[in-house]
């Protein structure tokens, strides 16, 4: 259910990311005096501009260096094509930075600045389409082993643009005139190619990690409203600058999902999430404190020297820093190989002990199975029961080794589940006639109950078994003599929920994570056992896309919460006295 209440959650934040700056162009565009009406009336309008659009175009290059780690196949036409729009995009918004009116260069280069930023967006974007659309394996491998003809034209490409920028800005000039249309024409197509791989984006299943390609859906998205807001907006008005924050959120998104995916792997590459995280930190800091160092020096034009040496002594900062966390880094890998190859040896021999442990054990039981029945021989009483407590604590051996066994083979991956569609009433009936006999013989009430129609889901019915005899053993073996254990069965939004309930003594609020932990042990309760069975619990359960947890019952005992989602939209999961079915189970003695 948390997974859910996250998702939702998940949802409304990127509906309000993407709705909050269309609400604000509107409102500002409804009511314009409360705007910047002219783009020479305020300074500060340039200077925003020219920090905004630096910051940006260097967290679009960030984001440009570190994607090819990111997005999965590097030999897939989208890896290249993303690097390329995000690149496109961070020179052009530099080049635009750099040409701002009376920041750092002469208002003669207004018009430079200008193009520069109508150009970015319908750049990246066209790149941005190219890297989503479904290219056949034949045709991709093409455009692959031709990726450095790209990176070169696009390098000239870029280089030109920007010599001409600065030599002969005046060359923009006649855009205005000769191509009156040019501008909108390409606002628009940047913004169709930015929708339509946004879709694809949000529709298509890549390699990469699953959170990726929808945080690139938001991203595309962010980038189509700057353009928007670039295009339709009043040149210099806030309603025109809110291009700056979408668009530096879209690119701080696209950051956050780079970071996300190094912390979610299983060696964390802390030089590589130090390089992208610090990067930004550094050159966010540089060019706060070069306008602080400038307002302070009270001469405008000396931000075009102090800047740059602002930037460079964060660069050898950085360096310095990097190479420290890279020698960090080495140390952190080699100790944590060693650990692995450690870990690895116990792990082989573990399953090497209880291999042989297990087979003997098989014997054992068997024979004292065959004795008990009287097959050998009659037996008296006294040694019947005996023979019973031996075969079952034969048996309680066996489960702990096949829980440690597959414990380990959930931790390496190597447990593959064998589903099929099961029937959750039908299976918790059969594990509760399995366990009917400890319940009578400890007076205790044992009942399950459940809505009269559930439908079933695809899980490994051998595995789901075990589970469910190991909480309910575990809620007789805790439940006190004449105490209850009641099982129920509902579901709830979308998901199947079967929770486990009994009178004893219950896990503390402290403890309700530490249970699930391997060989746990709960301090002050008497809830103790191997520290297996839940461990194997849990694991089954997250495998099959489920949670698992522990709670008060109503009882003052423990609850344990199974949560599965339900492999289509089922009827409403209302449970109620009324729909309970009457094959509820009850054993006393």
């Amino acid at each position: 259910m948390t997974d859910v209440y996250h998702t939702h959650k998940r949802r409304y934040l990127q509906g309000a990311i993407l709705a909050i700056p269309l609400l604000l162009y509107f409102i500002l565009k409804s009511f314009p005096t409360t705007d910047i009406k002219n783009w020479p009336v305020s300074w500060d309008t340039h200077l925003i501009e020219f920090y905004v659009g630096s910051f940006s175009g260097l967290v679009s290059l960030v984001t440009a260096l570190f994607a090819g780690s990111t997005l999965g196949d590097k030999s897939h036409p989208r890896t290249m094509f993303m690097t390329i729009a995000f690149v496109n995009i961070s020179v052009m918004l530099l080049i635009s930075s750099i040409a701002t009116p009376q920041i750092v260069i002469s208002s003669t280069y207004t018009d430079a600045f200008y193009w520069s930023l109508r150009f970015a967006y319908p750049l990246g974007g066209v790149f941005f389409f190219l890297a989503h659309i479904p290219w056949s394996e034949a045709f991709s491998q093409k455009l692959v082993h031709f990726r450095r003809y790209f990176w070169l034209a696009g390098f000239f490409l870029l280089t030109g643009y920007a010599l001409v920028s600065i030599i002969t800005p005046t060359v923009f000039t006649s855009l205005h005139f000769n191509f009156p249309l040019l501008e909108n024409m390409l606002a628009i197509m940047a913004m169709t190619l930015f929708v339509i791989a946004a879709w694809y984006s949000w529709r298509l299943d890549w390699d990469a990690h699953p959170y990726i390609n929808k945080r690139i859906a938001i991203v595309l998205l962010l980038l189509a409203e700057a353009q928007f807001f670039q295009a339709f907006g009043q040149l210099g008005g806030y309603n025109w600058l809110l291009y700056h924050p979408v668009t530096l959120s879209a690119f701080m998104i696209a950051v956050s999902a780079i970071l996300s995916t190094y912390e979610s792997e299983q060696n964390i590459q802390f030089s590589r999430y130090f390089a992208t995280i610090g990067i930004v930190l550094i050159g966010a800091l540089a060019l706060i404190f070069g306008e602080f160092t400038a307002r302070w020096l009270n001469f405008e034009v000396q931000r075009t020297y102090i800047i740059p040496m602002v930037l460079i002594q964060g660069a050898l900062s950085f360096l310095v820093l990097f190479f420290i966390v890279m020698y960090l880094n080495r140390l952190i890998t080699e100790h944590t190989e060693a650990l692995n190859k450690e870990q690895r040896l116990r792990s082989e021999l573990t399953q090497l002990i209880v291999h042989d442990l297990k087979s003997p054990l098989s014997v054992i039981t068997s024979g004292m199975s065959l004795l008990s029945k009287g097959n050998l021989g009659e037996l008296s009483a006294t040694q019947r029961r005996l023979l019973t407590n031996l075969e079952k604590s034969g048996k309680h051996i066996i489960d702990l080794i096949d829980d440690l066994l597959d414990v380990e083979r959930l931790e390496a991956n190597q447990l593959e589940l064998q589903t099929s569609h099961v029937n959750i009433t039908k299976l918790l009936q059969e594990c509760v006639s399995d366990n009917q006999i400890v319940a009578s013989t400890h007076n205790q009430k044992l009942t399950l109950a459940h809505p009269t129609s559930l439908p079933s889901i695809r899980a490994d019915n051998r595995l789901m078994h075990r589970v469910f005899n190991n909480l309910i053993s575990n809620a007789l073996k805790f439940t006190p003599d004449a105490g209850q254990i009641e099982i129920h069965i509902l579901t709830m939004n979308d998901h199947l929920v079967i929770q486990v309930a009994d009178s004893g003594p219950g896990v503390p609020v402290k403890d309700r994570e530490l249970v699930f932990e391997k060989f746990a042990q709960v301090k002050g309760t008497e809830r103790r056992g191997a520290g297996l069975g839940l461990t194997f619990c849990k694991m089954v359960i997250e495998a099959h896309g489920g949670t698992l947890t522990a709670q008060e019952s109503h009882f003052g005992g423990a609850l344990f919460e199974i949560i599965i989602p339900l492999p289509q939209q089922p009827g409403p999961g209302v449970f109620s006295s009324t729909d309970i079915s009457e094959s509820e189970l009850k054993w006393e003695s």
